[in-house]
């Protein structure tokens, strides 16, 4: 009888082990539910942020486009009445345009012909320099070929040691 004692003892544990477990799972589902309700309300409740804030974006969007397009069309009509009042000014002022102003415009453009000319005659100047620089080019490698060395040419030639040394590597890169 004492085994049967201690086996139903065994048994009767076993059992309120189980019934505590089952008890245990059972609380953890319940808590998880909360969690769950209270994540989904979260959810929920970013969603509708989400949603809200993306209506008071297009609300801006509208107003955005509204104020570019309402600009656009006051530069444009900005630049009509500017253009009209520049042409109004062009025909006053040809209008009131005497003889003296006349000829003060003459000599304007006889002026800017002479400074053409003398324009020309410096580009004139500039090449006889490149003529001349690039004959003492040739007497740079003659004199180098002779076997002077660049303090011998720069004191024959009368030109900087420097450009004379420039001059000889000019001539080697060309080679």
């Amino acid at each position: 009888m004492m085994a049967w004692v201690n086996q139903m003892d065994i048994n009767l544990i076993f059992d309120g082990a189980l019934v505590c477990a089952i008890l245990g799972l059972w609380v953890m589902w319940f808590q998880q539910a909360g969690q769950r309700k209270k994540v989904e309300v979260m959810l929920q409740q970013a969603a509708a942020d989400l949603q809200q804030a993306s209506l008071l974006l297009e609300h801006v969007m509208q107003e955005r486009d509204a104020g570019k397009e309402t600009r656009r069309e006051d530069e444009v009509a900005e630049r009509e009445q500017h253009h009209a009042s520049s042409k109004a000014m062009v025909e006053a002022i040809q209008k009131n345009i005497s003889k003296q102003d006349k000829i003060h415009i003459q000599n304007k453009v006889h002026i800017q012909k002479r400074t053409q000319t003398q324009k020309k005659s410096s580009h004139t100047k500039v090449a006889r320099r490149q003529v001349k620089d690039a004959d003492a080019a040739t007497k740079i490698r003659y004199l180098h070929q002779k076997g002077l060395d660049l303090k011998g040419i720069s004191q024959k030639l009368g030109l900087p040691i420097a450009q004379v040394k420039l001059m000889l590597l000019l001539q080697k890169a060309q080679a």
